[in-house]
Order: structure tokens, then sequence, then C-alpha cells
């Protein structure tokens, strides 16, 4: 079950539902293997520029919550359903890349205390 407050989703790719979980560790090897970061995805999708079947198919796989599928059977699976099957994850990447909205900025004392 996704965690909204972490900021999780399930996917349903094909037949299969994953559950994605935006983890430091997660964020940083999928900024890795694209070789930018989210900010410059998310910009991206911005100026209308959607992402690439394979880098959708990348974002499903490094965010897996549990690694139970390869990256080759996650692109099978999205293959089946085409272009349809990037439509939750441009969602996902979105929602990872907005922002807490809900939480409280720190007041000028309390950042001179945690320099």
């Amino acid at each position: 079950m996704a965690n909204k407050f972490r900021n999780e989703m399930v996917v349903k790719v094909g037949d299969v539902e994953i559950l994605l979980r935006p983890s430091f560790e997660n964020c940083a090897n999928l900024e890795a293997a694209l070789g930018y970061g989210l900010p410059s995805l998310a910009f991206a999708l911005a100026k209308q520029k959607l992402p690439t079947l394979t880098e959708v198919a990348k974002v499903i796989f490094f965010c897996q919550a549990e690694k139970k599928l390869t990256l080759e059977q996650i692109w099978d699976l999205m293959m089946v359903e085409g272009v349809a099957s990037s439509t939750q994850v441009l969602i996902f990447i979105g929602q990872i890349t907005a922002g807490d909205k809900t939480q409280v900025a720190p007041t000028d004392s309390e950042l001179k205390k945690n320099p």
C-alpha cells in the first residue's frame, strides 16, 4: 500500500501493480542512470517535452519499493500498453519534484542554532 506522506505511488504497468518509493537511494540511482537530475526531468516535462519510454522504464525500475522486476521485464510490460503506460509515471515524477508544501519553514533562530 502506498504511503502518501512518503510520496509513494502504485502504478499499473501491463497487468502488474508496482509500488514506487522515491527514497534517496532510489532517486540517486535513477539520476545516475539517466545522466541528469530529477529537476531536469521535471523541467523538461514543464516545457512539454515528454520523456522517452526508456526513461519511463528507468523511473519504474529504480524507484521500485521491492526490487522484483528487471529493467527488461518492466520494458516488456510497458510495450503492452505503449505510451499510455507512462501517464502514471509522469504524475509520479511531478509529485516527487513538487516539494512538500506542508512543511513549516524554520525560523531565523532555528537556523542560527543549526548552521
